[in-house]
């Protein structure tokens, strides 16, 4: 997927330009300095943009959807494992023979490792979701956004035998700091093209399950939460949904590549 035009790079070298042209412009009275308000409002605005929309790719490279020529999508599940909720999660799919991705905290999988085996064992994907995901975390500098991220990979190469090659950012914001960690670490990071609410609604479990079967299309990435209560019952309304509109459910890794 190619990257935007606009991105972090070329909007920096946008930016200072015209603070250089205006501010030149200013000295001589050509231009009002507050023309020189206007590049700097633009630029935050963009700033917030880039960051609040994981998908946007103004920091780095994002996957937001999978192929569209296929009839296919994912299931993603982020903030897990969680006992009681993850285990039922894990039995839905199972009855329903789909696999998912699981985007975990390395805290939680340290404390829930047979969890993390099990989706493992059963033919899930394992992705990384930072090792707190602390409220903070955007604002954490890169060095140590990228501990964390070795944390977690640690604890999912001791389930796995191997390094993640996903990572979803904690709360899917991107930032500078963020991007200079994930491309030291060397992941590919994910986002979604359909988001739940699971975490903010407080709807039952049909509400939330009717959101999502009105947003699915091929190559759609799916946004879950297996932390919250209600998914085990959203899932089963999802699934059997995708399934009856002839969609394939697969993990992540297929439904891009």
């Amino acid at each position: 997927m190619a990257r935007p035009f606009l991105t972090y790079k070329t909007a920096s070298i946008i930016f200072w330009a015209l603070i250089v042209l205006l501010g030149i412009g200013s000295w001589y009275n050509l231009v009002s300095w507050w023309w020189l308000l206007m590049p700097i409002l633009l630029f935050t605005v963009l700033l917030v943009y880039g960051s609040v929309f994981v998908c946007s790719r103004f920091f780095i490279p994002v996957i937001g959807e999978g192929n569209k020529s296929k009839k296919q999508i994912a299931l993603t599940f982020d903030d897990g494992p969680v006992m009681e909720v993850t285990d039922q999660v894990l039995q839905v799919l199972s009855a329903h023979n789909v696999k998912g991705t699981f985007f975990c905290i390395g805290e939680r999988l340290s404390q829930n490792r047979k969890l993390g085996q099990q989706i493992h064992q059963e033919g899930h994907l394992l992705g990384n979701h930072s090792f707190h995901h602390g409220f903070w975390f955007d604002l954490l500098p890169a060095a140590k956004m990228e501990r964390e991220l070795w944390q977690t990979d640690e604890e999912i190469a001791t389930i796995t035998g191997q390094q993640p090659e996903w990572f979803r950012p904690p709360y899917g914001v991107t930032n500078p700091a963020l991007a200079k960690a994930a491309q030291r670490t060397g992941h590919r990071l994910a986002g979604w093209s359909v988001r739940s609410m699971d975490t903010v609604s407080s709807k039952d479990a049909k509400t939330i399950a009717e959101k999502v079967k009105r947003q699915l299309k091929p190559g759609a990435i799916i946004l879950f939460h297996d932390s919250q209560p209600l998914l085990p019952d959203v899932l089963e309304e999802v699934i059997a949904f995708a399934k009856k509109e002839g969609y394939d459910l697969v993990r992540l890794d297929e439904v891009v590549d």
